[in-house]
């Protein structure tokens, strides 16, 4: 069930520079998931303990282009796109969620068979990395939390994109026009998608690359599908908060502190959420944080080895 449907080595000249994951050693998987679709997955090797980064949305994998390279000599890193994101599949009528991607996170791991490993989640990938957690705390070393949300929080704010796109009513007018008016929808990404990165030079570089990538035939489902859960999801998560308080020995937060929507006020809430969970802000860092400052969170992770 969970064989190897295509996987391929990529190498590179020995003393090469490197800065971006792209420019590491990989091996690509593509795992099965959902039927007959397939999860793009790459494994950087390495001989520490396996660490899953988790994408959140509008983006994918390539969210941690410059995280990547500060870890691999102190873990296994993975790094995989969701299904509907990236170069996963986007099947057709698929009911994206918050559960589903739970579920497709339960795939990947059988499929690397780990008994124990790191998860590390951003942004909407929070809901379904925590949920997984708690079902197999025995499975998971850490749970790292980067500028994320999971339920309803005092001083929790939505990005003004996902608003639009997540309330009922106004999201069928915003979904109208994204998808009939092209430019509009490259304005609204490169504006909100911006204002997440701090750091003009990686601004520059990676908003382009995540929106050539959100622009592919059957990405704008996933995020539709995903901002119609997303209330649904915060509303079902504020009933387990008993549960997250038992479970917060294995629990790391990490959020840039300059993020106004998942700002440090969530991260205190994290805190009360996660009772022994350690906590870090980086002043400097805002929604991406593994973009702004992915040497200081590397140094937060290498620590809790």
């Amino acid at each position: 069930m969970y064989s190897v449907k295509k996987q391929v080595s990529h190498e590179v000249t020995p003393g090469f520079l490197f800065v971006r994951m792209d420019d590491l050693p990989y091996k690509e998987h593509f795992i099965p998931a959902a039927g007959a679709s397939s999860i793009y997955a790459r494994d950087y090797g390495g001989y520490g303990p396996a660490l899953f980064l988790l994408h959140g949305f509008p983006d994918n994998m390539h969210l941690y282009d410059y995280l990547v390279p500060e870890l691999c000599r102190y873990f296994r890193v993975i790094v995989f796109d969701f299904l509907g994101w990236g170069r996963s599949d986007k099947p057709a009528g698929y009911p994206y969620s918050a559960q589903k991607q739970q579920e497709e996170l339960a795939s990947v791991i059988h499929y690397f068979k780990f008994s124990n490993c790191w998860l590390l989640a951003h942004d909407a990938s929070g809901p379904p990395a925590i949920n997984y957690y708690l079902a197999h705390q025995k499975k998971i070393q850490r749970l790292v939390l980067l500028n994320t949300y999971y339920s309803a929080m005092p001083t929790l704010r939505t990005p003004e994109a996902i608003w639009m796109f997540s309330r009922p009513l106004v999201r069928e007018l915003a979904g109208f026009f994204a998808l009939h008016i092209k430019p509009l929808n490259r304005v609204i990404y490169y504006w909100q998608v911006g204002k997440f990165i701090k750091r003009a030079d990686r601004r520059r570089t990676l908003v382009p690359k995540l929106f050539e990538a959100f622009s592919r035939k059957g990405n704008f489902s996933a995020f539709l599908r995903l901002n119609a859960d997303l209330l649904r999801t915060i509303r079902a998560n504020s009933r387990r908060q008993e549960e997250c308080k038992k479970a917060g020995q294995k629990v790391i937060i990490a959020f840039g502190g300059r993020d106004p929507y998942l700002n440090p006020g969530v991260a205190d809430s994290f805190s009360e959420l996660f009772e022994d969970a350690r906590k870090f802000i980086l002043p400097g860092a805002g929604h991406y944080v593994q973009v702004d400052a992915p040497e200081k969170l590397a140094e937060i992770l290498i620590g809790e080895l």
